[in-house]
């Protein structure tokens, strides 16, 4: 299983936040419809709070929408508040992927 590290994402504590990923085998577009699987998670402190399965496209776009109660949850004095990660399975064995990096919850002023 490949994982790849992938730049942080920003959380509003206010709103909802829609994320996506796009996902290219050279130049082109995976076809996410084709039996491909994925889960997208949020863990902080070593527990998982959010786990939903994101939105997979022909165009190969893995799009999820986070609440702003996760935000709200995962908020710490820390620096970095939370970890995501992008678990996406391939139909081909040996092709699974991870895709990872840090949460950040934006402060409203």
């Amino acid at each position: 299983m490949e994982i790849t590290q992938l730049p942080p994402v920003n959380l509003s504590p206010v709103e909802e936040t829609s994320l996506s990923w796009q996902y290219l085998e050279g130049q082109d577009p995976v076809d996410f419809t084709d039996g491909w699987s994925a889960e997208f998670l949020i863990e902080s402190c070593g527990n998982v709070v959010f786990r939903t399965a994101p939105e997979m496209t022909d165009f190969g776009l893995i799009s999820v929408t986070v609440p702003a109660e996760v935000a709200q949850q995962v908020r710490s004095a820390r620096r970095i508040d939370a970890r995501y990660q992008a678990r996406i399975s391939s139909p081909i064995s040996g092709l699974n992927l991870v895709w990872q990096g840090s949460v950040v919850v934006l402060e409203i002023i």
